[in-house]
Protein backbone atom coordinates (compact mmCIF):
# COMPACT_ATOMS: atom_id res chain seq x y z
CA UNK A 1 0.00 0.00 0.00
CA UNK A 2 1.17 3.52 -0.75
CA UNK A 3 -0.39 6.80 0.28
CA UNK A 4 -0.43 9.94 -1.88
CA UNK A 5 -2.24 13.15 -0.99
CA UNK A 6 -4.22 11.34 1.71
CA UNK A 7 -5.40 8.59 -0.62
CA UNK A 8 -4.23 5.01 -0.04
CA UNK A 9 -3.45 2.89 -3.09
CA UNK A 10 -3.18 -0.90 -3.16
CA UNK A 11 -1.13 -2.67 -5.81
CA UNK A 12 -1.94 -6.20 -6.98
CA UNK A 13 0.72 -7.70 -9.23
CA UNK A 14 1.54 -11.25 -10.19
CA UNK A 15 1.02 -14.09 -12.59
CA UNK A 16 -1.72 -16.69 -12.80
CA UNK A 17 -0.86 -20.04 -14.31
CA UNK A 18 -3.86 -21.45 -16.14
CA UNK A 19 -4.89 -24.53 -18.08
CA UNK A 20 -3.24 -25.24 -21.43
CA UNK A 21 -0.03 -23.65 -20.10
CA UNK A 22 -1.44 -20.13 -20.32
CA UNK A 23 0.16 -17.42 -18.17
CA UNK A 24 -1.87 -14.35 -17.22
CA UNK A 25 0.12 -11.40 -15.92
CA UNK A 26 -1.94 -9.11 -13.70
CA UNK A 27 -1.20 -5.55 -12.55
CA UNK A 28 -4.01 -3.65 -10.84
CA UNK A 29 -3.98 -0.40 -8.88
CA UNK A 30 -6.83 0.05 -6.38
CA UNK A 31 -7.78 3.35 -4.79
CA UNK A 32 -9.22 3.31 -1.28
CA UNK A 33 -11.33 5.87 0.51
CA UNK A 34 -13.76 6.08 3.37
CA UNK A 35 -17.40 7.08 2.93
CA UNK A 36 -18.30 7.72 6.54
CA UNK A 37 -16.88 4.67 8.28
CA UNK A 38 -17.20 2.35 5.26
CA UNK A 39 -14.01 1.53 3.34
CA UNK A 40 -14.52 1.69 -0.43
CA UNK A 41 -12.08 0.16 -2.92
CA UNK A 42 -12.12 1.09 -6.61
CA UNK A 43 -9.92 -0.22 -9.38
CA UNK A 44 -8.34 2.64 -11.30
CA UNK A 45 -5.62 1.00 -13.36
CA UNK A 46 -5.61 -2.43 -15.00
CA UNK A 47 -3.19 -4.43 -17.11
CA UNK A 48 -3.86 -8.04 -18.07
CA UNK A 49 -1.57 -9.83 -20.54
CA UNK A 50 -2.06 -13.50 -21.39
CA UNK A 51 0.38 -15.61 -23.37
CA UNK A 52 1.51 -19.15 -23.96
CA UNK A 53 5.13 -19.30 -22.74
CA UNK A 54 7.55 -19.91 -25.58
CA UNK A 55 4.75 -19.26 -28.05
CA UNK A 56 2.45 -16.30 -28.62
CA UNK A 57 0.36 -13.60 -27.05
CA UNK A 58 -3.28 -14.44 -26.48
CA UNK A 59 -4.96 -11.44 -24.87
CA UNK A 60 -4.36 -7.90 -23.59
CA UNK A 61 -6.51 -5.50 -21.59
CA UNK A 62 -5.17 -2.23 -20.22
CA UNK A 63 -5.88 1.38 -19.43
CA UNK A 64 -2.27 2.46 -19.06
CA UNK A 65 -2.63 5.66 -21.04
CA UNK A 66 -3.88 9.23 -20.45
CA UNK A 67 -7.61 8.49 -20.20
CA UNK A 68 -8.00 5.90 -17.43
CA UNK A 69 -11.72 5.51 -18.25
CA UNK A 70 -10.93 4.04 -21.69
CA UNK A 71 -9.59 0.49 -21.97
CA UNK A 72 -7.79 -1.19 -24.83
CA UNK A 73 -8.81 -4.80 -25.54
CA UNK A 74 -6.76 -6.91 -27.93
CA UNK A 75 -7.15 -10.59 -28.73
CA UNK A 76 -4.71 -12.71 -30.72
CA UNK A 77 -4.75 -16.04 -32.50
CA UNK A 78 -2.62 -18.16 -30.13
CA UNK A 79 -1.22 -20.19 -33.04
CA UNK A 80 0.02 -17.22 -35.11
CA UNK A 81 -0.04 -14.18 -32.77
CA UNK A 82 -2.07 -12.38 -35.43
CA UNK A 83 -4.33 -9.76 -33.84
CA UNK A 84 -7.96 -10.82 -34.33
CA UNK A 85 -9.66 -8.13 -32.25
CA UNK A 86 -8.90 -4.54 -31.28
CA UNK A 87 -11.42 -2.38 -29.50
CA UNK A 88 -11.65 0.43 -27.00
CA UNK A 89 -13.99 -0.06 -24.05
CA UNK A 90 -15.49 2.32 -21.51
CA UNK A 91 -15.07 1.70 -17.78
CA UNK A 92 -18.56 0.18 -17.56
CA UNK A 93 -17.67 -2.36 -20.29
CA UNK A 94 -14.48 -3.60 -18.66
CA UNK A 95 -14.73 -7.29 -17.74
CA UNK A 96 -14.38 -8.71 -14.26
CA UNK A 97 -11.41 -11.01 -13.61
CA UNK A 98 -13.35 -14.24 -14.21
CA UNK A 99 -14.45 -12.94 -17.63
CA UNK A 100 -10.81 -12.29 -18.59
CA UNK A 101 -9.98 -15.88 -17.61
CA UNK A 102 -12.97 -17.21 -19.58
CA UNK A 103 -11.94 -15.27 -22.69
CA UNK A 104 -8.35 -16.53 -22.45
CA UNK A 105 -9.67 -20.09 -22.12
CA UNK A 106 -11.87 -19.67 -25.18
CA UNK A 107 -9.01 -18.22 -27.24
CA UNK A 108 -6.66 -21.10 -26.38
CA UNK A 109 -9.07 -23.91 -27.31
CA UNK A 110 -7.50 -24.30 -30.79
CA UNK A 111 -4.14 -25.03 -29.17
CA UNK A 112 -5.27 -28.42 -27.84
CA UNK A 113 -8.07 -29.35 -30.26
Amino acid sequence: MREEDGVAYLYVMGECYCQRGLTLQVAIVLETRYAGNILQVRGISYNYVAWLPGQYLVLKYHNWHDNRDTYIHRAYNPLTEQEILYEELTRSQFPVFSEVLDEAELLTRPVVE
